[in-house]
């Protein structure tokens, strides 16, 4: 009798794990800061470069094109300029029946110059050509098309694995920039786009437990082309746990979202925004956020407490301390293990005493907060906003093309 050789077992799915009570405090505090900032900023996708005459058709071909290349480790600000400097030159690249006449040679030309999407222009090429062809062959050239659909899930499913760069992340961005623009009204609320920033401040928050997700990192981390070109940082992220950022993580995070928002009352177009501005101007600019490329800065407490000088220039006031989140807020997410290696890790978050911290508005803790936003989508204040802004110059801190 042949021998049958044994299978290893299969793993069990890991299974996320919410606080609901939690994402219903968190939810109320985002809208209510959304509502507070939201006169004073300008979203990337706000400033399509179409003419006012633009056709829905037109505008909706435009932004799932912009909304692909949301994908990766890049600041939304960056890729959104290039794609209008590539629709200033190249509109025809905008209208798939166009596109199908062209070759992904001629599309390379077309965008190559544009450097910030090299780290990915291969994919970005055979997306712009395929997801081109899909559009003219069923549905009839036009990504309005897409959510032409008695639910946002039939719509999702129907393009599920056949757009190219396109998953429920990306998707959900495209409809509630339809839904923004006034493009489409159907759906009702759609599941929030889980990137990095609605991810890390969910997790830091406690409304998305990680027990369970997380594994320490292990030494065949330095076999990896990133180790080498950050090796510190691979040094340090050493035996620290970690988080791998995979698709039926983010997706599990996203459905679970719109179940949540639909039952709490809150609107997806307030809470999607809302979480990004948060978590890039605020969360960001915690040092224990701060990680150099050339020399690891991924701070513990007693690493803040033992030498003042980390704290850098918010060593007196920084956003931690004004944080309308902070008494649930137990844990820093650095950006950079995430986008270096695909890995949210943990860093324990340093409270300091009360004597230490800013007397807050009660009235209004929001506008306390103001002068950490940045109108430069690198998340840098130009140098004249780097002194203390006062609520009248609040309105100058826009983001601006």
């Amino acid at each position: 009798m042949e021998a049958t050789k044994a299978q290893k077992p299969k793993k069990e799915p890991k299974v996320v794990e919410f606080d609901d009570e939690r994402a219903e405090q968190v939810f109320r505090i985002i809208t209510n800061f959304w509502s507070v900032v939201r006169p004073h900023i300008k979203l990337p996708q706000e400033r399509m470069p179409l003419s006012e005459n633009a056709s829905p058709e037109e505008k909706a071909n435009f932004l799932i094109i912009l909304a692909i290349f949301q994908r990766g480790g890049v600041i939304s600000d960056t890729p959104s300029n290039g794609i209008h400097r590539i629709y200033a030159r190249r509109p025809d690249l905008f209208d798939p029946r166009e596109v199908v006449k062209m070759t992904e040679a001629e599309i390379y030309q077309a965008i190559r110059t544009e450097t910030v999407f090299n780290y990915k222009i291969g994919e970005f090429v055979k997306s712009w050509l395929v997801n081109s062809k899909l559009l003219v062959d069923e549905f009839n050239g036009s990504a309005l098309n897409l959510v032409d659909a008695d639910s946002f899930r039939e719509a999702f499913d129907r393009i599920d694995g056949r757009l190219y760069g396109i998953q429920l992340k990306i998707f959900s961005l495209f409809v509630i920039w339809l839904q923004e623009q006034g493009l489409v009204s159907r759906f009702g609320a759609v599941p929030l786009p889980i990137d990095f920033h609605a991810a890390r401040l969910l997790m830091s928050t406690g409304v998305v437990k990680t027990g369970n997700l997380e594994t320490p990192i292990t030494k065949e981390i330095f076999g990896t082309k990133t180790a080498k070109e950050y090796p510190q940082l691979a040094k340090e992220l050493l035996g620290r746990p970690s988080i791998a950022v995979r698709r039926w993580l983010v997706d599990s995070i996203a459905w679970w979202s719109l179940e949540k928002i639909q039952e709490y009352g809150y609107s997806h177009l307030e809470i999607n925004p809302g979480l990004w501005v948060f978590s890039r101007n605020f969360c960001s600019k915690s040092p224990q956020a701060i990680v150099s490329r050339n020399h690891s800065l991924l701070l513990d407490p007693e690493d803040l407490e033992k030498t003042l000088d980390l704290w850098g220039e918010v060593k007196d006031q920084g956003p931690c301390e004004l944080c309308p989140l902070s008494s649930l807020c137990e844990r820093i997410f650095p950006s950079e293990p995430n986008y270096r290696f695909g890995k949210l890790v943990p860093v324990v978050r340093l409270k300091r005493s009360e004597s230490q911290r800013p007397i807050i508005s009660k009235e209004n803790p929001f506008q306390s907060l103001m002068p950490f936003l940045t109108r430069d989508g690198n998340g840098e204040l130009y140098p004249e906003e780097k002194r203390k802004i006062s609520d009248t110059q609040i309105p100058l801190l826009v983001y601006d093309a």
